[in-house]
C-alpha cells in the first residue's frame, strides 16, 4: 500500500472510531439525564418512558451492570397501570393486552405489581442471544413494570413476540409474554401468556398451559387494534 493511501486509511478508521465513541458518549449522557429527570419527577410517566426508550434503543452500548441498575430504577418508579414496551422503530405486530387482577371473591386487587418481559419479533430476548446461543430472560430488552389501578386493571401495549428460534426437546416453544405478579397479602404468580392462534400451540402445549393455569390470549383481529383481554385471580 502506498504511503498516502495508508495515511488516508488510518485517518478514515480514526474518524470512524471517534464518531462511534462520540455516539456512545452522547447516548450515555442522554440516559444519565433521563435517569435524573425521572428521579426528580417520579410521577411523570413520560419521564419513565423516555428512560425506558433510551435504554431499549441503546441496549448494546450499556454494560450488563448498567442495564441492571437502570432496570431497578424503572422497577422502582413503574407505578402506572398502562405501559408501552416498544419504541418507534420496533418491528412486529402491535398488540394490546387489557387485563384485570381480582381475588377469589371477585374483588379487584389494586396496586398489584407486574413485571413483564418477552422476546422480540425474531424470538430473542436480547440482541446478544443469537451470538451467545442462549435466551437472556433476566436481561430482556422488551420489558415493563406496572401497577394495577383501583379497579385491578392494567393495559400492556407491546408487539406480538415470536417463538424461540431454536427448538427444545424437538418442540417449538410457543409465543409467550412473561407476566410475574405480586400483591401484598396474596400469593404471587409467574405466568406465561400464550396465544390461541399460535401454530406452535399443539395438544402438548395446550395441556402445558392448562396444567400451569397460564392465560391463553385471543386477539381480536377484526378490530383496528389487535387486543386481547385476560382475567387473573390471586389467592391469599
Amino acid at each position: 500500500m502506498k504511503p498516502y493511501r495508508f495515511f488516508l486509511t488510518v485517518v478514515f478508521l480514526f474518524n470512524l472510531l471517534s464518531c462511534h465513541a462520540q455516539n456512545n458518549n452522547n447516548a450515555l449522557v442522554e440516559i444519565q439525564q433521563a435517569d435524573q429527570a425521572l428521579k426528580q419527577h417520579p410521577k411523570d410517566q413520560q419521564a419513565w418512558q423516555k428512560l425506558y426508550a433510551l435504554m431499549n434503543e441503546n441496549y448494546t452500548k450499556l454494560t450488563a451492570a448498567e442495564r441492571a441498575r437502570l432496570r431497578k430504577v424503572l422497577q422502582q418508579y413503574g407505578i402506572w397501570p398502562t405501559g408501552t414496551l416498544y419504541t418507534a422503530n420496533e418491528p412486529g405486530t402491535k398488540i394490546i393486552i387489557k387485563g384485570r387482577i381480582i381475588n377469589t371473591e371477585g374483588k379487584p386487587i389494586a396496586n398489584a405489581s407486574l413485571n413483564i418481559f418477552q422476546t422480540d419479533s425474531h424470538g430473542y430476548y436480547t440482541p446478544l442471544d443469537s451470538i451467545e446461543k442462549k435466551m437472556g430472560e433476566p436481561d430482556a430488552r422488551l420489558f415493563g413494570f406496572m401497577k394495577t389501578d383501583a379497579n385491578g386493571s392494567f393495559e400492556i401495549h407491546t408487539i406480538r413476540p415470536a417463538s424461540y428460534p431454536m427448538q427444545y426437546d424437538g418442540r417449538t416453544i410457543p409465543q409467550h409474554i412473561h407476566n410475574n405478579i405480586t400483591a401484598r397479602g396474596y400469593i404471587g404468580k409467574n405466568l406465561q401468556m400464550v396465544f390461541d392462534d399460535d401454530p406452535a400451540m399443539n395438544a402438548y402445549w395446550q395441556q402445558w398451559a392448562a396444567t400451569n393455569n397460564y392465560p391463553v390470549l385471543r386477539l381480536d383481529n377484526e378490530a383496528p387494534e389487535r387486543a386481547a383481554t385476560v382475567l387473573i385471580v390471586l389467592m391469599r
